[in-house]
């Protein structure tokens, strides 16, 4: 049985967080080697509590079906190991484990994307100037990535469609669960015309309040940078830009009258340090030269990483993204790892913000 129905099941197992799953595959190897392991192994492995081992060892059947029902219902299914894996949001920490879509998923979708979030109670001039933004950055071949909510995120995708653009929607439910359901047209058009729903929770999820801040992590995880039209002081967006700003995305905002509730959430980010957006140039010009200062760094990154340096980097995939944590999992000294950093980091390939690393190629 493959690989990713065992990836599957871990991931959609409840009570245990993300960050002890990943702590699991490393000890263990394989999804497949954590579901068959005895209660010992789980136990000897000091990473679960005496609940969550005893959680594991009633273990749901695994069923290659229920990949097959996935096809039959048009939703597809990646992990983080495959190819069509968003290429930016395999570089946060802790990446989903899995990601079921409905639509188009593949590398070339996700080689430049753009996330537009903001309020959902949002202004007509607020939805219009969305709207112009996302149809200049889809025109560009950007793909825009939003949330599928009324208001911005609703214009967002808008936009793209508009252009003849590609857009992703990140939803905080099962795929198969338009939420709201007065966006189903724009869901479908989506699927329609080449884009792809996204979510890291299984078929049948509510879009419970719960889920949304894990797909405001996804949206600004799978995009370059991050706009936000319009938000209040404490609202998602101000989430987003907070995940955004955690996983070395640029921000941007449109700034507002300083009297409307929507505009001060935004007004503040760019007092914050956020970069202020009047047009669509102001995005576009920015970050076309990080895709192509990234392709470069991929083109020339091909060759030259020795095994030491892969086995870091394959850690470092994993989530243990620290010096403290890449020392726990691997048999180098503090200095080895700190010296085997600083070559890749040299080789731009990857980067180092806030005490994590992040893979850039």
């Amino acid at each position: 049985m493959e690989e990713k129905m065992y990836l599957i099941w871990l991931s959609e197992h409840k009570g245990i967080s993300l960050d002890k799953k990943y702590h699991l595959l490393g000890y263990f190897g394989s999804a497949k080697e954590i579901y068959q392991s005895k209660k010992r192994d789980l136990v000897n492995s000091k990473i679960l509590t005496s609940e969550q081992v005893e959680s594991i060892e009633h273990k749901i059947v695994v069923d290659e079906k229920i990949l097959e029902s996935y096809k039959g219902s048009n939703v597809g299914v990646i992990d983080f190991r495959d190819n069509d894996y968003p290429e930016f949001l395999s570089q946060i920490y802790l990446p989903p484990m899995v990601l079921y879509y409905k639509g188009t998923c593949n590398t070339k979708m996700f080689k430049k994307t753009f996330g537009i979030v903001g309020a959902r109670n949002a202004t007509f001039s607020g939805k219009l100037n969305t709207e112009k933004i996302a149809a200049d950055l889809a025109s560009s071949g950007i793909t825009v990535v939003s949330g599928l909510a009324k208001g911005i995120d609703a214009a967002a995708h808008k936009g793209a469609l508009a252009s003849g653009g590609i857009t992703t929607a990140v939803l905080g439910s099962g795929v198969d669960i338009c939420y709201p359901r007065e966006n189903m047209k724009i869901y479908e058009s989506i699927i329609r015309d080449g884009g792809c729903i996204f979510s890291e929770f299984p078929m049948g999820t509510p879009p419970l309040p719960m889920n949304f801040p894990r797909r405001n992590r996804i949206i600004s995880g799978i995009s370059i940078g991050l706009m936000v039209a319009e938000a209040e002081v404490k609202s998602g967006s101000l989430i987003s830009a907070g995940f955004a700003l955690e996983q070395g995305r640029e921000v941007y905002a449109l700034p507002g009258d300083i009297n409307r509730k929507n505009s001060l959430g935004t007004n503040l980010l760019i007092r914050d340090g956020a970069k202020m957006v009047l047009k669509s140039s102001d995005i576009i010009e920015d970050i076309v030269p990080m895709f192509d200062t990234r392709q470069m760094k991929q083109d020339k990154n091909n060759v030259d990483i020795d095994e030491k340096e892969n086995e870091i980097m394959d850690l470092v995939r994993k989530g243990w993204d620290t010096v403290e944590m890449i020392g726990e999992k691997s048999d180098f000294s503090l200095s080895e790892i700190n010296y085997i950093l600083t070559k890749l980091e040299i080789k731009q390939i990857i980067t180092i913000n806030r005490g994590r690393c992040h893979i850039l190629v």
